[in-house]
């Protein structure tokens, strides 16, 4: 009796060889190393792009900030009948006008001031002006009287950039040497320093941080030798309490400073 004859595709299949289970292991392991390979790779350059992202949101805000300062001090009107920087503050008259309150024609001169305002829950920097009428009072421009500013209440504040947690303004003498007190006669450039936190950080500091931060970076005052940004910087690298805040605020906080000559004095 004849066997009817076999298909080679039955002969094929019964001869295919198939996955062991070590080798299934094995590729399950090596797939899986991938992933997580590929899971920190994405982790590593999203975490790269955040850290990218604040420091441009720092140095934007910074660099906005400190070229505004400068205009207003080379703008400086700084004269010996007129007050600046009284008892400390930052608030001088400027060769820029301001936004006027009515339709009275204004000069090109402006009473400005900068302050940190402590009841804003994201530490903004405010530009507080004031601007000076043809036909305004003579307190207006307060010849006669350069220890104070009697119409400094009637600024208007305006907001420039949230998170600014330090801001100073030392003179610098002459000879090299930095005071706090604004001097016309020895005076000869102003520097600037700023501590600036991005806006998204900012926004996971409670008022209690922030207040704290700042308090700290006030009292960290320069002490002569050294410019302000480099007694803040030694402040937050040997003093500051970094575990009472959030992990990535290292990362976060910057110090920026620039110089700025005084301009020669002009007339009224």
């Amino acid at each position: 009796m004849k066997s009817s004859p076999r298909s080679p595709c039955a002969d094929f299949r019964r001869t295919r060889p198939g996955f062991t289970l070590i080798e299934l292991l094995t590729a399950i392991a090596v797939l899986s190393l991938l992933f997580v390979m590929l899971g920190q790779m994405l982790g590593f350059i999203s975490g790269t792009w955040k850290s990218g992202q604040r420091r441009v949101n720092n140095f934007t805000k910074a660099r906005v900030m400190l070229d505004l300062l400068a205009q207003d001090l080379q703008g400086g009107v700084f004269r010996s009948d007129l007050a600046a920087f009284p008892d400390s503050q930052i608030a001088f008259y400027t060769q820029r006008p301001a936004v006027p309150a009515d339709n009275q024609p204004i000069r090109n001169i402006s009473l400005v001031q900068y302050t940190i305002d402590t009841n804003s829950s994201n530490s903004t920097l405010q530009r507080g002006d004031y601007a000076i009428k043809w036909s305004g009072s003579a307190t207006d421009i307060s010849f006669s009287n350069s220890t104070s500013l009697p119409i400094l209440n009637q600024l208007t504040a305006r907001d420039t950039a949230p998170g600014i947690v330090g801001f100073k303004i030392v003179f610098i003498s002459k000879t090299g040497t930095q005071s706090t007190s604004f001097s016309l006669s020895n005076t000869r450039a102003f520097g600037i320093t700023l501590a600036v936190i991005d806006d998204q950080t900012i926004q996971k500091l409670t008022s209690a941080q922030i207040n704290s931060l700042r308090t700290a970076l006030a009292s960290a005052t320069s002490s002569g030798n050294n410019s302000v940004k480099a007694d803040w910087e030694n402040y937050l690298n040997t003093s500051f309490n970094w575990s009472a805040y959030p992990r990535d605020m290292a990362n976060s906080l910057r110090i920026f400073e620039r110089y700025v000559y005084l301009p020669i004095s002009t007339s009224l």
